[in-house]
């Protein structure tokens, strides 16, 4: 996979996870308080992954030819952590 195509991966990984925020958000509202607390902590947790990613597609955007496969092996390495959290 070249660079381009991996950043428009990882674009659309970040599609996936704001949707999935916006949806717990969205079902939180018709809960009672208890329940809701848990699911804006769970959306506050997507929404944190999900700056972390964007920073990481800059820096992706931004790098070398040679830099970015070093920095595609820690962003896999975290995106494995991320969905093991989910």
């Amino acid at each position: 996979m070249d660079k381009q195509a991996y950043i428009d991966k990882l674009n659309a990984t970040v599609d996936q996870w704001k949707s999935k925020a916006d949806q717990l958000k969205a079902k939180a509202k018709e809960l009672e308080a208890d329940k809701r607390i848990e699911f804006d902590k769970h959306a506050g947790e997507i929404e944190k992954h999900i700056l972390h990613l964007e920073t990481k597609i800059e820096e992706l955007k931004n790098s070398g030819d040679k830099n970015w496969k070093n920095i595609k092996l820690k962003v896999d390495e975290k995106l494995d952590e991320i969905r093991k959290a989910l």
